[in-house]
């Protein structure tokens, strides 16, 4: 255990002296909670113990920083563990440019404000964070083992189609273990969570049975786009909320996360829209057989509404399908692989 903890410091102060690491996760992932464990804030309840005061701060600076290695680069992670000798895989391709280029700063804002709620309230932050993430990861252990013990999983025996969906969506992404399940549900849904390979992705049967292949190649292709930008490790915190107001600060962010995943099924669909746009269609509709004209669909929120549509979006963690597929619509039309860089908004 201590030379696990060990070498988790060891990976992180290489990826904070890392150039290519964002400075926005660095600053406020790292440099916050050090500034929170060192310096004495007159907003900090006064510890009556010293030692429960550092127990503290070393349990916030671990929660963190496993955060922030979860959402760095995974090839600039993976290459430092080769050289740490923590790990002998060839490091995979780099997905960063696929990335929503307001992720990072969404994400530092909602975690800026977490900090500063907890600090004004005087609550020990590392033991409450600390807390929570055990939680999240325990009801991640317990939802593997009822989608194991209530579900089907995909082999390429079982239900062969729906696994040949799976390789070819792995087949134009960088290589990560999962494990496919479908779970007897009427609604339209599929998610993913766990904190290490194999992670789970689980589609509903209200959603295999409307879907057509390709179509289901892309929001696999989507939900492996939330592991490979490391999403899931918040998304599974966000998940094990105490009141639901901690996952509201983590809203926006959470809409930049789903444009990241998009255009990673736009990539798993080797750069084609449609099968990504139907099947956001389909989701939105509720509809198997789904005839909608794409113009029309889109110009339901034009200038008039356009404000009232924002502000709803809001409340949201996913942002309206009108604006994901306009997104869609543009990144197909004017970019193609292998990008360079990708707007924060169209």
């Amino acid at each position: 255990m201590l030379e696990k903890i060990f070498n988790h410091f060891r990976l992180t102060w290489r990826l904070v002296l890392d150039p290519r690491v964002s400075g926005t996760l660095k600053a406020f992932l790292v440099g916050l909670p050090l500034v929170y464990a060192v310096l004495p804030l007159p907003l900090e309840v006064p510890d009556v113990v010293p030692l429960i005061g550092l127990i503290d701060d070393m349990l916030f600076l671990s929660v963190t920083t496993l955060i922030f290695n979860a959402l760095c680069p995974r090839p600039v992670v993976e290459s430092h563990e080769v050289a740490l000798g923590l790990r002998r895989d060839v490091p995979r391709d780099d997905l960063e440019v696929y990335r929503n280029p307001s992720e990072n700063r969404d994400l530092a804002i909602g975690f800026a404000l977490i900090v500063l709620i907890m600090l004004v309230v005087g609550a020990l932050v590392g033991v409450i964070m600390l807390l929570i993430f055990g939680a999240s990861y325990l009801i991640s252990h317990w939802e593997r083992g009822r989608m194991l013990g209530n579900a089907v999983q995909i082999t390429e025996h079982q239900l062969p189609n729906l696994h040949e969906s799976l390789v070819k969506a792995q087949a134009g992404l960088p290589p990560v273990k999962v494990n496919l399940f479908v779970l007897q549900n009427p609604s339209m849904n599929a998610y993913t969570f766990g904190y290490n390979e194999p992670y789970t992705i689980v589609l509903t049967s209200g959603l295999v049975e409307r879907l057509e292949p390709d179509e289901l190649q892309a929001v696999i292709g989507h939900e492996i786009g939330h592991i490979l930008f490391g999403h899931v490790t918040i998304i599974s915190i966000m998940a094990t909320s105490i009141t639901g107001l901690e996952r509201l600060v983590f809203y926006r962010w959470s809409r930049s996360c789903e444009y990241s995943a998009d255009a990673v099924a736009l990539l798993a669909s080797s750069w084609q829209p449609e099968p990504v746009i139907s099947a956001l269609l389909k989701l939105t509709s509720g509809l198997k057989d789904v005839q909608i004209d794409l113009d029309v669909f889109l110009s339901q929120v034009d200038e008039s509404n356009k404000s009232a549509a924002n502000s709803a979006e809001f409340l949201s963690t996913h942002p309206f399908i009108h604006n994901r597929i306009k997104r869609l619509v543009w990144m197909a039309a004017n970019t193609k692989p292998p990008l360079t860089a990708l707007p924060e908004a169209v």
